[in-house]
């Protein structure tokens, strides 16, 4: 049964004097589905420990973020971790408060925002309580603030881009349900991979095969790595002999 826990505390209530809050009122009322299991010490180490390229070329393009979400600083130190999802209205950060309660040592938050940078998802004091509970990382598809801040601390911060400007909090949204972030759909307790390079996701069903599949890859790297180089190259030049007598003909 989903949690019926409000994600944080109430928000703004209607201007003094009218009878009801402003606007229509939406009949499909939000969700907060259940925290997902943390995952086992030795599989989250795996993926602490590996380039999130390595990770996608045994994922694949349908798990790849979209390269404009990328660490928000150069210095951002590598991310690995456990989803705690967010489905937020754009601009309005209620709902990134309510995931943010509900971290656990070694989760992430993955926030969709559908891309809204006319504000920010939160800053650094935002981070910190969820930090003290073990929180290794947050990737939005949106903006965040204290940037510099948050970097100088050593905290892996993703998104697209970052802006002062402080959001609402007017609407609930959900908290642990399946997210869009960066186009990749993103499920509680997946695992978020990110660096330079970008972010990758590793559905949970396919995260113990996927972490085998990169501990044994990492024992014999540079000569798995040199025979593909070499076999591509060879594959090139035969191809183009073909084509070559091919156009002979």
């Amino acid at each position: 049964m989903a949690d019926t826990r409000d994600p944080s505390p109430p928000g703004p209530s209607a201007p003094p004097g009218s009878a009801a809050p402003l606007g229509h009122r939406a009949l499909v009322p939000p969700r907060i589905g259940p925290d997902p299991e943390p995952l086992a010490e030795e599989i989250l180490a795996i993926y602490r420990a590996t380039p999130a390229a390595a990770v996608a070329d045994k994922v694949g393009r349908l798990w790849t973020m979209d390269p404009v979400i990328g660490p928000l600083r150069p210095s951002m130190p590598h991310l690995a971790g456990v989803a705690i999802t967010v489905k937020a209205p754009p601009g309005d950060n209620w709902a990134v408060f309510g995931g943010l309660n509900r971290a656990f040592d070694g989760s992430v938050l993955v926030v969709d925002w559908r891309g809204h940078t006319g504000s920010c998802g939160g800053g650094e004091k935002a981070l910190l309580p969820a930090r003290s509970r073990g929180l290794a990382g947050l990737v939005i598809d949106g903006a965040w603030r204290d940037v510099d801040d948050v970097a100088a601390s050593g905290f892996p911060l993703f998104g697209r881009g970052s802006t002062p400007f402080s959001p609402a909090k007017r609407d609930p949204g959900e908290v642990n349900v399946p997210v869009s972030c960066g186009g990749v759909v993103v499920e509680p307790g997946d695992v978020v991979v990110g660096d330079s390079d970008g972010v990758v996701i590793v559905p949970r069903r396919h995260a113990e095969q996927v972490a085998r599949a990169l501990a044994e890859q990492a024992g014999g790297a540079d000569a798995h790595d040199e025979d593909m180089v070499r076999r591509i190259g060879q594959g090139f030049e035969a191809e183009v002999a073909v084509r070559q007598e091919r156009e002979q003909r």
